[in-house]
Parts: structure tokens; sequence; C-alpha cells
């Protein structure tokens, strides 16, 4: 029998001839073929080490002793026999289980893994039908945990070095190791490391045993009660693909864990991915809808939940007053573009917008143009002000393994030395909101990197979306014949841009005929008395927008507030009605990520109580109204904007005219240092919070500084400090660190206890700040 499809040189496997290309591993060609090796160290996507001994075959020509077919790379002519052709090959593998099983504990009954563990199938498939082994094994202090995420029992592990290996080659987070040697060996964090890897619940699921298991699903649910639902993560702009996982007797999620989707996260999920699902079923979750009466709000129907609607929207609706709507940036493109509608069809407004802070205009639009596969088949990438482990952290991951594995070279545009600094042949580090303008030799250097490369890209970074930074970039690119790309930080950024949740943009990019208020103009017509009414969906305008004390203020004035959204929040003591949605695991519906990928999300259970999706919350309110939108299922919403976009597209949807103003002001304004402020990846964010060992790893509020500036101030390293700007004030603790420009104060945005939103408003996102021992 042949099988020869591919390839130039030719193997027999158990008979069956296969084509194949020169140096490939072995184990995978059988795999291709259909012809299954037992194995338990091998994995695809690291190197080999033939650790296990398990992937055993006899080779022709070859040694007489059985070798291991993840380490043997094909010739022409080999003939290789397997378990299934070989009685010493299936000697030999059932041997390698009796002694993984000399101290291996028989406990599964009780181990997270049993029912989907490769030891226990192979064991059942080729191992012996009884143990030789009388004496007693070895034992150890059971599951130590070694990160708030993570327990380890050491007893089960069988030494396939998996973990250590995806945290050596892939992550860089080389926190554990092999401690001791021969029989006593097993795998521990390093002395004085705890594994607090943002990545490390990858190495729970291709552990081939119980060794490494969650602190959040351990003791939870069996693997045989579990029903998996493939959806997509909603927590960044990834678009990484997971199964929602559900315990079957009772309905509950009980986990998440990465599906296999080659096109963005191969088999990968960060931390926060896996692990931020306890608000789900948070006690603060809404389930029904909540109306205001004096100064308190009643749980009533969804019927006298839209008559408070009716009556409270009464002036906007007669054209005596206008609303706004803003969209939080979690939600799915459906909920967008419902959103957008009842603002225009409905309230007849195009005061309808999606950005927290200032965003990506209408006048400089970065349509999605790259791929994963266009960056990390470039051979250079610039990143501008992009801290991406901490804003999209998978994007990062490979990113990182391309750099390692392939050489993948890339030049730093950041005031702080990030994860991917260490690959970077041009770190340049231009003052806070400066990045438009970079000094002639910095701009020189890392223009002579992008010319010089054959495949270069450029990726703007969340906050580099202005028109000016924009145009500056989008120049630089054309002049160095490099590609260009911007970078959203949530998940829903660019399908509400699609969607037309934007108050210059229709659907499908279309320019508005007239433009509306954006989020900053509907916080301040709030503010001032000029907003009758404000409709937030899931958009928390004190926690997330660059201007906090506007969005309370904004709360306070504004005559009637909806709140729509799936937790209570602070929110909740200024609306006037609330409405209960549903999360991304509760209901159907796309999300678009960084590349424009549109990904499915997809129901795995149903929403509490009276919990609803939100553009059919956004649909039903419009036709009370008398003004329907349509949208009120997932299917007719979706082929609705299924649509428009594929007209946008055969349009080429062109980019707006523009005319932006350049910023070419480099120095520093007033006195003291340039603030920084981002998201670090685990903050203090509505949908991490519940989840306790997310919530202990999370690093809590600091001030970074240059060692020059620190100790300018007289400030030392721990020491307590204020903070302050033109704007107001804070205190914290100090960071010294080498890594940070000088004349730059890093404050992270949102940590627990305070947030950069103390020093900053809308127009001054880089204040000037001063810090000063306490």
């Amino acid at each position: 029998m042949t099988d020869i499809k591919q390839g130039t040189i030719t193997v027999t496997i158990d008979g069956k001839e296969i084509g194949c290309s020169p140096g490939e591993l072995l184990i995978e060609v059988a795999k291709r073929a259909g012809i299954y090796i037992p194995y338990f160290c091998y994995h695809p996507r690291m190197d080999p080490v033939g650790a296990c001994r398990m992937c055993l075959i006899n080779l022709q020509p070859g040694p007489p002793k059985p070798q291991t077919a993840c380490t043997t790379r094909v010739a022409d002519g080999m003939v290789v026999q397997t378990q299934f052709a070989n009685a010493d090959v299936r000697e030999a593998q059932q041997g390698v289980l009796e002694f993984l099983l000399i101290n291996h504990p028989l406990d599964c009954p009780i181990c997270d893994r049993g029912g989907e563990c490769p030891l226990q199938d192979q064991t059942q498939d080729y191992g012996a039908a009884e143990s030789r082994f009388v004496e007693a094994k070895r034992r150890f202090e059971k599951a130590v945990p070694i990160s708030p995420l993570i327990k380890l029992d050491r007893e089960r592990c069988i030494l396939c070095y998996r973990c250590t290996r995806f945290c050596e080659e892939l992550s860089g987070d080389t926190l554990i190791g092999v401690m001791e040697r021969g029989s006593r060996a097993y795998i521990f964090p390093f002395e004085g490391e705890a594994f607090d890897s943002y990545f490390s619940g990858n190495t729970v699921q291709i552990c081939p045993v119980g060794a490494l298991t969650s602190t959040e699903y351990r003791f939870r649910a069996r693997p045989w009660d579990v029903h998996n639902v493939g959806s997509t993560c909603n927590l960044c702009a990834s678009g990484c693909s997971l199964h929602v996982g559900v315990r079957v007797q009772d309905g509950n999620v009980v986990r998440f864990s990465a599906a296999t989707n080659e096109a963005t996260n191969q088999e990968w999920l960060c931390d926060k991915g896996r692990y931020a699902n306890a608000y789900i079923s948070s006690p603060d979750r809404l389930t029904q809808p909540l109306v205001r009466r004096g100064d308190d709000l009643f749980a009533v129907t969804w019927n006298e939940a839209f008559e408070a609607l009716a009556t409270g929207l009464a002036p906007v609706m007669s054209g005596e007053a206008q609303a706004g709507v803003i969209v939080g940036g979690s939600v799915c493109d459906e909920d967008a573009y419902a959103a957008q509608k009842l603002a225009r069809e409905a309230l007849g407004t195009n005061n309808v917008d999606h950005r927290f802070e200032p965003g990506m205009s209408a006048s400089e639009l970065v349509l999605p143009s790259l791929t994963y596969d266009d960056v990390l088949g470039s051979d250079l990438v610039a990143l501008v002000g992009c801290d991406v482990r901490e804003e999209l952290p998978i994007l990062f991951l490979r990113l990182r393994i391309a750099a390692t594995k392939r050489g993948l070279r890339t030049a730093i545009v950041h005031q702080r030395e990030i994860a991917l600094s260490e690959f970077a042949d041009v770190f340049v580090q231009p003052l806070p909101g400066t990045e438009a303008s970079l000094d002639e030799a910095d701009l020189q250097v890392v223009s002579k990197a992008l010319t010089d490369a054959e495949r270069a890209v450029i990726l703007l970074g969340p906050r580099m979306c202005t028109p000016e930074t924009v145009s500056a970039w989008r120049a630089v690119a054309e002049r160095t014949g490099a590609r260009f790309g911007w970078l959203p930080r949530r998940a829903g950024e660019y399908g509400a841009l699609a969607a037309g949740a934007h108050p210059e943009l229709l659907p499908g990019w279309k320019p508005a005929p007239e433009k509306g208020l954006d989020t900053a103009g509907m916080l301040r017509a709030a503010a001032d008395g000029g907003l009758h009414a404000l409709w937030l969906v899931a958009a928390d305008v004190t926690h997330d927008v660059a201007d906090a004390n506007l969005g309370r203020l904004a709360l306070e004035k504004v005559p009637f507030l909806v709140v729509q959204d799936v937790q209570w929040s602070p929110l909740l003591e200024h609306a006037d009605v609330v409405l209960p949605g549903a999360t991304f695991v509760e209901r159907d519906g796309t999300l678009t990520n960084w590349e424009g990928r549109r990904q499915g999300v997809k129901a795995a259970v149903d929403p509490p109580g009276a919990a609803r999706a939100d553009y059919a919350i956004l649909a039903e309110v419009a036709r009370r109204l008398g003004k329907p939108i349509g949208c009120r299922t997932a299917a007719a919403v979706k082929s609705e904007l299924d649509a428009v976009l594929e007209e946008a597209k055969a349009a080429q949807a062109p980019n707006t005219e523009s005319n932006p103003k350049t910023n070419t002001n480099t120095e520093v304004l007033g006195s003291g240092l340039r603030l920084l402020t981002y998201r670090l990846l685990y903050d203090d964010g509505s949908r991490i919070r519940d989840t306790a060992g997310l919530r202990e790893l999370t690093p809590g509020a600091f001030v970074e500084l240059n060692p020059a500036d620190a100790e300018l101030a007289g400030v030392a390293d721990g020491q307590s400090v204020r903070v302050s700007s033109a704007h107001g004030s804070l205190t914290t603790n100090a960071q010294i660190s080498k890594g940070i420009r000088e004349g730059v104060a890093f404050v992270p945005w949102a940590q627990w206890g305070t947030t950069a939103q103390a020093l900053i408003s809308w127009d001054d996102l880089n204040p000037s700040v001063t810090v000063e021992p306490v």
C-alpha cells in the first residue's frame, strides 16, 4: 500500500509507503499518515527531547534496539515498524509504562486529569494488566500551590518536561525546573521564584498527567460531566479561540480551555483569558430590570422597564432633547451595530461612540489589513507604543516564538523596556505623546531598519491612534515600503468601528452625513445640561474613560441615565433604569479581532433570570418606542451586518479624506516628568476582580522612575511618594528601574487602590507630573 502525496523522499511505516520531506520527524510523518505512535513528552510546537521513551519504533537500517520516533529524522528508503508490527517494540513500550507507574500514584478517581489523561489511556492500551511493583511509592506534600492559579502534585509527575520546555522555549518565563536527580527528581519553581507567568495555565493543559492542576477548576467537575462549547475570548483584541466548559448537571461554567486555531492563538491562552470567568456566576450579576422610584432601585418586569424607558425618553422622541449612547469594549459586533441603529433610527442622533479615550478617528482611519501570518512571516516588526505582552498577550507569545525559533527581529518605540526588547535591533524611547514626531536621529534609525528589511511591518499600539500619530507613521511606512496596521486593546474595538458605533462613521466605515458627539462630547454635554438621556451599554464611564471626574459629573447631572450591563457597579447609584445583559457565554454573536477576522461567540449556557443579549434588548426597546430597527434575533442582526460589511468590502471601504495637524513639539510641557499610563494585563477590571487568583497576582499601584529621576527627586525604591499633576494627585510606592526613559513617570491604569485617572484629563493624557516623598 502506498501513500506518496507530498515531499521528495519515501519511507515505509508498517508496510505503508509515505512521501515526506527530508528532515521531518518520524512521529509527525506517521501521524499524518494516520499511524498512531504513543508519546508523552513530544509536542509539535516544542523541540524534541526523547525524555519519556514511549514513542519507540524499530528502525531499518538502524541500531538493533528500538529508537524514539520523536527524535528520529526521516531519510529516503527508511523502513519503520511501530508497536502494531513489532513485538519487541510493544514489549519495550510496556516496560516504559511499567517504569513510569513505579512511583505514579493510582489515584485516578480523585485526579482532575482522570478521564482525559494520556497516561491513563496508554496504560490501558499498551500497559501490563498487573503491576509487579510492591514496594512503597515515593511521597510528597500534596497539592503544593506554586502560584495562586496552579497547584502541583509532584508524585504524579512523569518528567516529560513539557511544562519546563514551554516556559523556556515559548513563553520565556523560566520559573520552574527540575530539582534533585534520578528517582528523586521532580519539577518545582526555582528558589525565590513563584510560577507567576501570564501563560502558566498552558502548562496545565499540556501536562499529560495530573501533576499540574488549576486552582480555579480543581475538584469542580469530571471531564465526562463537562460539555465544551467553542467560542472566542472577549478580553482583548487577540481573538483567541477557546472552549467554554459547562458542567452538565447544573449548567455552570467551570472552566475555559484553549481551542486549537492555527490562524490566531494556535493552542494557547493567556491566564487572564483562561481564568477570568468568575464574574459569570458572581453574586453581583444583574438578573432583573431595575427602575428608580424615589431614591431606590426596584426590580420590575421587562414591560415595566420598557414603560419607564418610554417615559424617560419622551423628550428625546419628541425632538425636544438629545440623547447619547456609549458602547463598551467587550460587546459583540452585533451589539455595537444594534446600539448605533437605536441611536440613529430610534433616538434620532449620531451621538454614539465606543471610545473611552481619544481613539481611532474617521479622519485617519486604519482598516484591518494585516494578519498573524503577515506579521509573523515578516523579517522585522516595528512596535510603536505597544507593550504587547500586557495589551495583546497571545500576539506577544507568537512574536516571541517567532523571534526565538526563526530569528524574527523587532524595532521597539516605547518609553519602557518591554518583554520583546531583548530581541530588538532598534530601541527608541521618545517622550510620551511625541511618538508622532520622533527626533531626527531616532527617526533615521527606525527608518533605516525598516528600509533594510525585505518584509517589514509597523504596528501602532492602542494609544497610537490619534490623527497625527497615524498620519506620521503611515508616511514612514510609505517611505520605507513597510506594511502598516493598528493594534486595538479591546476585543470589540474594530467590530464597533465596522458596525458604525462612531459619531462620524456609519456601518461599513462610511462617513456619517452629520457628525455626532464623541464620548467626551457626550459626557460634557451631560454635565452641562445639554443632554437629556445617556445610555451606557457595558460602558463604565467612571472606571474606564480617560477623564473619570468628567464621567462622574455627567452621571450626577444627566436627567435620565440608562445602564445596560451584566454586573452591579457604582453606575447604578445614578441609574434611572437598569437593564440586565448577557455575558458572552450566554449568547451568540461575533467578535472582530485586530486582524479584522470575525469569529463566532456561542451560547454555552442560558442567561440568569431575565437577562438578555444586548442586541435583543436594544431591538425590543426600539420596537416599544415605535421605531423598530430589526435586529431581534442573533441570526437577523448578523445577517444584516454581514450584508453591510460585504458591500463595504466590495467598495474597498476607502478611508475618509484627512488633513491632520502634525504635532512637532518634542519638549516636555511644563516642569517635572512626563506621565505615561496604560493598562497592565492584570488590573482592577470588572471582568477579573471576582477571580481570586488573578486578583492576588495583580501587581497593585506604583510609579516607575528612572534612577536619575528618582535621585533628583530624593526618592528611594519602595518609598511612598505623591505624584501630582495639574489635574490631581495620588499616593503610591516608587519602583526604580533602568528600563524606563529619563524624564518619564509610569503609573499603570486602574490598579487596586488607585488609578492614573486622577492625574489626567481627556485633553491631557500625558501631563507634566512631579514626584515627591511622602
